[in-house]
């Protein structure tokens, strides 16, 4: 917010979401190269750069209508227990297998657990 020579960038008060007004853009383009998140996107098609700003509400549209789950979004108050579980999973002892399906090779990482069983009590 502070590299756009426009003041642009502003916290919307109510949701906590950044905005680009686009009336005030100059298109710079400084919000994409100093964005720390790299949320600031450019798209040959527009004029202005892009930012998702949670369809001026709580969640995102694109999550509820992705027909194959691919799109997750992750509330701010839950992004440390997002990035705690990554940090686990980083230091888990990762095998990696590599397998074909038809002529494309492709990896499956896993954790190596050994051979724990649960017992029946």
């Amino acid at each position: 917010m502070a590299n756009c020579p426009s003041e642009a960038i502003r916290i919307n008060d109510g949701s906590g979401v950044v905005i680009i007004d686009k009336e005030r853009c100059s298109a710079c383009y400084n919000c994409v190269v100093s964005c720390p998140f790299g949320a600031i996107f450019v798209h040959p098609e527009v004029d202005e750069p892009i930012k998702c700003d949670l369809c001026g509400q709580q969640y995102p549209k694109c999550v509820e209508v992705c027909p194959t789950n691919a799109l997750v979004f992750v509330p701010e108050h839950l992004l440390g227990q997002a990035q705690r579980v990554g940090s686990v999973l980083r230091y888990a002892h990762m095998e990696e297998m590599e397998y074909e399906v038809g002529r494309e090779k492709k990896r499956l990482r896993y954790a190596d657990i050994g051979n724990t069983r649960l017992e029946e009590e």
